[in-house]
């Protein structure tokens, strides 16, 4: 059988994420007797240079290699004008806005959360801040408000005003100085409340437009001050709910207007013309096609062409179910006109079943355990290498992004280390640029899989917090290594990944997971016993040869059924 696997981006450098998952397929796929041929960009890193917008770089220089038995065809991918991709930006970051303040959470515990209109959580040492927009909510559920209050600073010098309920309750004037603005209020059934700007600015290189940074939003009620959680916004909130949250992801795509689904498109492609004459003019030759990823458009390219030349199509999407990116209707399109899709959760197919697709439960994530053989297992030279001693080792294996949430392994760690001594060791490249000043840390950024391997072993613990993920693969290559784990509860991959108890455990924020860490850290037995649950299910369920062979009898199925499928 013949396979062709069409990627946006895929090579030996790769060594996590989706992209490893494909390298790691195709070749256990190899293996069960599948030819396979991957076409793929030139691209080695994809910076992003706006918030919906990357630049494709091009900088892998040859165009055809085989490793692995992997015959592997790159292209060159075309970047849109930048004021272009500035232009389209900015429209689809007001749809976005837009479309988020339509959507209102339920009845919530606690007293109150940051409205649309605020960007993510930054740290700077141990002072912690928000970016608003021009127009920022919070809204408190409390009764009885008598003030609302917040710090902030703006080195623009921007004024505005601060509504709640339709009505100004004052103004201010922001400096380079951090100062507390108080408003006093007057509601017996909470604030719904705005800060409004007269207008954004810019700071090189930064593409935003910002507002004011803000390190504390509070209120009293009853004559006591109260604080609310700035990590805690509206997106937060919603997300406890994980039903509430993806429905309105989906009621957002479906009444989405077309342009904006353009706009999307052209910003995450990859604009490939050559990868395009050969899809159009070669298909032909394959007896199946897969085609990787959401939220780019490689899989838009081979679905629409594998129909018109009647080849199957199989997609492996990465789908995060609870990520605004992965939802738009030019994706749920080629869901349900591609011959199968690879899902690695009951809650992904049922997701997608709903939307008509005809989706298949695989392994979101597999392992070689060759490639844990022979691995000093004591971890003593990791250690050695970066002069760790015998201090215990909390590990995060991940891209340095907002999304994976590493903020609150740095504050557990910080918490933890007040009363017991740890360090957090964190691998994986550095896309946010925010440095962590905290002494507890230690950031070894991009690491060869040598090192990566050696750190499973070195860790006592593995954390990650990430608060959207197709499946963790990570977390398997930590049970590889039998340690315990720690995820995410409101991450719905990852719990259900993740035996709650019983090979791990999931957290809601950094007090619970510095809890957790410290239990481990202080009860070894039950560490061991944690990571040795993991690694059983593992070896179970979880290997490379078990997940492939599964794709193997689905491409001979979806190739048998291509001559009778009627074309839509």
């Amino acid at each position: 059988m013949n396979a062709l696997h069409v990627t946006y981006r895929f090579g030996r450098q790769v060594v996590g994420g989706a992209e490893h998952y494909l390298h790691m397929l195709s070749r256990a796929l190899v293996r069960q007797g599948v030819d396979v041929e991957v076409w793929t960009t030139k691209t080695a890193a994809l910076p992003p240079i706006a918030h919906f917008g990357v630049r494709w770089d091009n900088a892998i220089r040859p165009a055809r290699e085989q490793f692995d038995g992997i015959d592997v065809h790159r292209y060159t991918t075309l970047n849109a004008p930048r004021s272009a991709v500035s232009l389209f930006d900015r429209w689809l970051s007001s749809r976005w806005r837009r479309e988020e303040r339509a959507v209102r959470p339920g009845p919530t515990a606690g007293s109150g959360y940051l409205g649309p209109g605020w960007y993510p959580m930054e740290r700077y040492g141990s002072l912690t801040m928000r970016w608003t927009e021009r127009r920022a909510g919070l809204v408190i559920t409390d009764r009885a408000v008598s003030e609302v209050c917040f710090e902030a600073m703006c080195p623009a010098g921007l004024s505005g005003r601060f509504e709640a309920d339709g009505h100004v309750l004052g103004t201010f004037e922001t400096t380079g100085d951090w100062k507390l603005y108080r408003f006093p209020a007057s509601s017996g059934d909470g604030v719904d409340g705005h800060i409004i700007l007269d207008r954004t600015w810019q700071s090189a290189p930064d593409q935003r437009r910002l507002g004011i940074a803000v390190r504390g939003v509070g209120y009293v009620a009853g004559g006591r001050r109260r604080d609310l959680d700035l990590i805690d916004d509206h997106r937060a909130v919603l997300k406890r709910s994980a039903g509430e949250w993806i429905a309105s992801l989906r009621e957002r795509a479906l009444a989405r207007p077309w342009v904006y689904e353009a706009l999307f498109f052209l910003l995450r492609a990859p604009l490939s013309p050559g990868m395009l004459w050969d899809l159009e003019t070669k298909l032909g030759r394959y007896d199946v096609i897969l085609a990787q990823m959401t939220p780019y458009s490689t899989l838009n390219y081979a679905v629409y062409l594998g129909r018109r030349h009647r080849v199957p199509v199989v997609l492996l999407p990465h789908f995060h179910l609870d990520d605004d990116f992965y939802h738009l209707r030019h994706y749920y399109r080629a869901f349900r006109d591609a011959a199968a899709v690879l899902v690695f959760s009951e809650a992904q197919r049922a997701f997608l079943a709903g939307l008509g697709a005809r989706p298949h439960v695989v392994g979101g994530g597999g392992v070689d355990p060759a490639e844990f053989r022979g691995v000093d297992e004591s971890g003593a030279e990791f250690r050695r290498r970066f002069g760790l001693g015998t201090v215990p080792l909390v590990l995060c294996v991940g891209r340095k992004a907002g999304s994976k949430r590493y903020d609150l392994v740095v504050k557990a760690v910080d918490f933890l280390n007040e009363h017991l001594a740890c360090k957090l060791v964190m691998i994986g490249p550095d896309e946010d640029g925010q440095p962590i000043s905290s002494p507890n840390v230690l950031c070894l950024g991009r690491q060869e899989r040598a090192v990566v391997l050696d750190a499973y072993h070195a860790a006592d613990v593995f954390v990650m917090m990430s608060e959207s993920e197709s499946f963790g693969m990570v977390f398997l290559e930590a049970w590889m290594a039998k340690k315990p784990v720690i995820g995410n509860r409101a991450c719905r991959a990852v719990a259900d990944l993740i035996a709650d108890g019983r090979d791990g455990f999931l957290c809601r924020d950094e007090l619970e997971c510095a809890e957790r860490l410290a239990e481990l850290i202080l009860d070894r037995p039950l560490a061991r016993q944690l990571g040795a649950s993991g690694h059983t299910k593992v070896i179970r369920d979880y290997t490379w040869d078990a997940i492939a062979e599964q794709v193997a009898n689905l491409y001979r199925a979806v190739s048998g059924d291509a001559e009778r499928r009627p074309v839509r």
